[in-house]
């Protein structure tokens, strides 16, 4: 059956009234002339999200919200997934915002490429307000195992969920590796999945999404937590590699992934206090 909604929209939202409403305007809209759809997942918030929701839920009849209690990121994103009815599935963190063309451009490029992923550049928005491009290399489509290949040389990057829209069935069909535990990495693990997975991926070097960074990022603020959780996501992704079967695919991850992470854990021991290096001697 063909589907009458060209593009869902997952926005998981959990204590995001600072910058909810600039990231909703973005989304509704869109200069896009095909049905989409735009899911909120209220994710347990305490603060006024709920009314911003309310707000767009009640203007725009291609705004719903779904109110869940206390899930990860990742299990919320699962939820919209189970909801959305479109042909192709992007997302849109809360704090962030999409360019009023990215719908559309993604869409045009997915469709016109016939390409199972697409991932854009975007506009990086910090905390003292200085703002940064951070653009791709246009490419020509990927096969499956150079899109794995740029997935791990661009981790960074390329490990975002939102910044890129996907086809609905490869996401919907795959067995997603979401866990409570690492939460640091949960894109990149599912992206790892996602890629290995897709025929062809496409690059656009436009930046059409603005992120808003508003955290210290996982590399900057560095601890033994961290590391293990370094290491839980090294062992996962090893994991995924090696359930594709694919030699090729388990070689690029050994090859470009292993030397990542083993960067990571050298930066890690420089930086931790003397007294906590014992717990990396031991692995």
């Amino acid at each position: 059956m063909a589907h009458s909604i060209a593009v869902s929209i997952i926005i998981p939202v959990r204590n995001s009234e600072k910058y909810l409403s600039s990231c909703l305007f973005s989304a509704v809209s869109q200069d896009f002339l095909l049905p989409y759809e735009v899911i909120i997942i209220n994710n347990g918030s305490t603060d006024n999200s709920r009314e911003i929701i309310d707000k767009y839920a009640k203007k725009y009849k291609f705004v719903r919200q779904i109110i869940t209690d206390g899930l990860s990121v990742g299990f919320a994103r699962k939820r919209g997934i189970e909801e959305a009815k479109g042909q192709y599935i992007c997302f849109l963190d809360s704090d962030d915002m999409y360019k009023l063309s990215f719908v559309k451009k993604m869409y045009e490029t997915i469709t016109a490429n016939n390409v199972d992923i697409v991932n854009c550049s975007y506009v990086k928005i910090n905390p003292n307000g200085r703002i940064s491009r951070n653009v791709l290399a246009r490419k020509r489509s990927l096969d499956c195992i150079h899109g794995v290949r740029s997935l791990l040389r661009d981790f960074n990057i390329r490990g975002y969920m939102p910044m890129k829209m996907y086809r609905a069935d490869l996401i919907k069909n795959a067995k997603l590796p979401i866990s409570s535990n690492l939460i640091m990495f949960e894109d990149f693990l599912i992206n790892f999945a996602l890629y290995s997975k897709a025929s062809k991926t496409k690059t656009i070097t436009e930046p059409l999404y603005f992120y808003r960074r508003t955290n210290e990022s996982a590399t900057t603020n560095l601890s033994s937590n961290r590391t293990d959780l370094h290491l839980k996501c090294f062992a996962a992704v090893r994991f995924l590699a090696e359930q594709t079967g694919d030699k090729a695919v388990i070689d690029e991850f050994f090859k470009r992934g292993f030397r990542y992470w083993l960067s990571i854990f050298a930066d890690v021991f420089l930086s931790i206090k003397v007294n906590e290096r014992p717990f990396f001697v031991e692995l």
